[in-house]
């Protein structure tokens, strides 16, 4: 869940510290032909890679104290986040995360200084390394997720890299290669079902969890959002606000490396796991609706809500089954786009259907239409009415109410969000057996 509206920024400071965070490649081989097993194959894929970065905790611990040991000693440092609107709309504004964390607009001012957290993926790369090598010049610190690729190209283009840890994303982004069908609309098959981005986000909060963790050690705690869906969240916001460091008075336990990376790396694999143990029937009933809708002349739309799916479809790797409804930075419509009857809208959100004010009335407006809908959300909060007609399939997320998974022993609440993790994997999970179901 997400806190709403955005939250006011403090004016920047002035010292850097750049962590940059890349997306990189050892993972579960990508077969060649055909993509088998559908959604399987994209959860064996994420499963590995939850699994590559636990062995990766060390360099996650080690890149993240010495990034809080500077962000806790230099008045001047803050941190922000640099990449991809997926990757810095996740770690800005959101719950369980950082509140004081700067968005690209603030660590793009000439006086920022502190700590950037970069995901590097590949249709950015050239840019966001040139971005990179600017803030080194003002004396970056820089621990980077990525590909191999990523990694020798930064390394050609003269950018250095203080510390390197892979993800787990495929080689080639795209998980499997498609032969050319009438999803690809092309003579020679592509690689197709995106990894990197996903990838990104588990290592921006396994990161996360380790930077507060050392700057636990260091005596202080960094304040973290409660969800505005929660009671008191906006409260405890106003309580907090712009403010860097807890004061002294807020005791928290020093947490040892490798515990707090550690325990959302299992929070989100029991989530996963859930999803992988109770959803792939509702997964696969989304993926044959979409199909039999789009045999049948309808179009395809999703609507996402959500920080981690901006900019979530198009590009290399999207099959491109569906068209985005919605503006990545909002819940209203985009010009030009209603849906008619026969078409289908998958609805890909936090913990609440389409419905109300906030929405538009949105699920209502559909069905008076006839335009079908099917959803995605996590099922478990206590004040929504999660009911809908029999013909609307859901597949529920299986994330904790309040989205956030970690404890820190002695702070008010819970620390690192595993949804956006998991909206990904649907979205992905849904067009993997769509690609399954074209073979």
């Amino acid at each position: 869940m997400m806190p709403h509206p955005p939250f006011p920024r403090a004016r920047p400071a002035a010292g850097p510290l750049i962590v940059l965070l890349l997306a990189t490649g050892a993972t579960a081989p990508a077969g060649a032909g055909s993509p088998e097993g559908g959604a399987r194959r994209y959860l064996g894929w994420l499963r590995s890679a939850i699994e590559g970065q636990r062995a990766r905790l060390p360099a996650f611990a080690e890149s993240a104290d010495a990034a809080a040991r500077r962000f806790v000693e230099r008045d001047d440092w803050e941190i922000g986040v640099l990449g991809r609107n997926g990757f810095t709309g996740e770690a800005t504004g959101r719950a369980g995360g950082i509140i004081r964390i700067g968005h690209p607009r603030h660590v793009a001012h000439p006086g920022w200084r502190g700590v950037i957290l970069v995901g590097l993926v590949d249709e950015q790369l050239d840019a966001l390394l040139a971005r990179i090598e600017k803030k080194q010049r003002q004396g970056a610190y820089v621990v980077a997720f990525g590909t191999p690729a990523q990694r020798a190209a930064a390394a050609e283009a003269g950018v250095g890299l203080d510390a390197f840890i892979p993800n787990g994303a495929s080689p080639h982004d795209g998980l499997v290669r498609s032969p050319a069908s009438a999803a690809t609309r092309e003579a020679e098959p592509r690689r197709l079902l995106p990894t990197q981005h996903v990838a990104n986000v588990i290592a921006l909060w396994t990161w996360t969890g380790e930077f507060l963790a050392a700057v636990t050690r260091r005596g202080r705690m960094v304040p973290v959002y409660l969800a505005y869906t929660v009671p008191g969240g906006k409260k405890w916001r106003r309580s907090v606000g712009m403010t860097k460091l807890h004061g002294a008075s807020l005791r928290v336990e020093a947490v040892p490396a490798k515990r707090l990376g550690g325990r959302f790396l299992d929070a989100l694999r029991a989530d996963l796991d859930a999803v992988a143990e109770k959803e792939l029937p509702a997964i696969r009933r989304v993926a044959s609706m979409a199909m039999r809708a789009r045999r049948d002349g309808g179009t395809l739309y999703a609507y996402l809500h959500g920080h981690a799916h901006a900019g979530s479809l198009g590009g290399d790797h999207d099959p491109g089954y569906f068209t985005r409804i919605n503006s990545p930075r909002g819940v209203a419509p985009r010009a030009g786009l209603a849906p008619e009857p026969g078409d289908l809208v998958f609805c890909l959100g936090f913990d609440a259907l389409f419905e109300g004010d906030f929405f538009d009335h949105f699920a209502r407006r559909m069905r008076e239409k006839g335009v079908g809908l099917a959803w995605s959300v996590a099922v478990n909060h206590p004040r929504h009415d999660y009911g809908r007609p029999d013909g609307e399939p859901l597949i529920d997320q299986h994330w904790a109410y309040g989205d956030a998974s970690v404890r820190v022993p002695g702070y008010p609440l819970k620390i690192l969000p595993t949804s956006g993790v998991i909206g990904q994997a649907i979205l992905w999970m849904v067009q993997a057996e769509m690609l399954a179901l074209e073979r």
